[in-house]
């Protein structure tokens, strides 16, 4: 009874708030994340895979911003590092959704080259090892900081053996 009034109470509510209302949304990767997360909670056929595919095609677009909103750098249409991660991040957490359901048969984004060139799009900002250039409106000028996270990229490597996510680290 409890698991019940959840799954109908919150998680659908979340489900049909940001598929059919458009009423969660965020930058890139948010809302989606947020569908792909909510799906794999649900585990119930079929209303999880029509939401994984919502999040993966049409709907959500993840595929198609991989392929059309990102450069060949891996550079979306936000340029300051810090949205950069924002994307990554957020993307991240469908990667994740994913990877911890087998009841849906979906594209693994580690197997993506835009995916893993997103992952790496703030490499060439990172300026002496110490820390990410603070360009457009990420950070503060003369900020030390970096935007990428370590435990991400070592994922990342995990997964790909990317010989540049491995010198980053």
């Amino acid at each position: 009874l409890i698991r019940q009034n959840i799954e109908t109470n919150l998680v659908r509510e979340v489900l049909d708030a940001v598929i059919n209302e458009n009423e969660i949304y965020g930058n890139e990767g948010m809302h989606q994340s947020t569908v792909a997360t909510a799906a794999v909670v649900l585990d119930n056929m079929p209303e999880t895979s029509d939401a994984l595919d919502w999040v993966l095609g049409t709907g959500g677009k993840v595929i198609g911003n991989l392929v059309g909103a990102l450069n060949r750098d891996g550079q979306g249409v936000e340029a300051a590092p810090g949205y950069s991660d924002t994307w990554v991040s957020s993307f991240s957490g469908i990667v994740e959704a994913l990877e911890s359901y087998d009841g849906y048969d979906a594209a693994n984004l580690y197997e993506n080259v835009k995916y893993v060139k997103l992952m790496k799009t703030n490499f060439p900002l990172t300026l002496a090892r110490y820390g990410t250039a603070s360009i457009g409106d990420s950070g503060a000028v003369g900020g030390t900081g970096y935007n990428m996270s370590m435990g991400r990229l070592v994922t990342a490597f995990i997964k790909t053996h990317d010989p540049e996510i491995a010198q980053y680290i």
